[in-house]
């Protein structure tokens, strides 16, 4: 039986639509501009500085290959997901990059 998301996952995915869709067309891809900016979004279920204090794994630390193969199989539909398939769909391979080195920085 699936798992339906908590009503915030899909008000983070909505407001992430809205803030791309203002600045580029439904057939376009976008680097994320200011990473620092669009990570905090991230920390609603990642933690602080990506540092999970729950069930959902944390991102601080991580390597940085590690974390741009997951966003890369959440974009392509490869690695299932209830939120992260949809959140990834704006990014391009720059923004990616970007979000993966912000959170490669971070300390665990």
């Amino acid at each position: 039986m699936p798992v339906k998301p908590p009503a915030h996952f899909f008000l983070i995915a909505v407001s992430l639509v809205m803030i791309f869709a203002a600045s580029a067309s439904a057939e376009e891809t976008i680097a994320v501009p200011k990473v620092g900016i669009i990570a905090t979004t991230c920390t609603t279920c990642h933690g602080e500085d990506g540092r999970s204090p729950g069930s959902i794994p944390s991102l601080a630390g991580k390597g940085r290959q590690d974390i741009i193969d997951k966003l890369r199989a959440f974009k392509s539909g490869d690695r299932p997901s209830t939120i992260m398939g949809r959140i990834m769909v704006p990014f391009d391979e720059g923004g990616i990059d970007e979000l993966a080195t912000y959170f490669a920085a971070r300390t665990k």
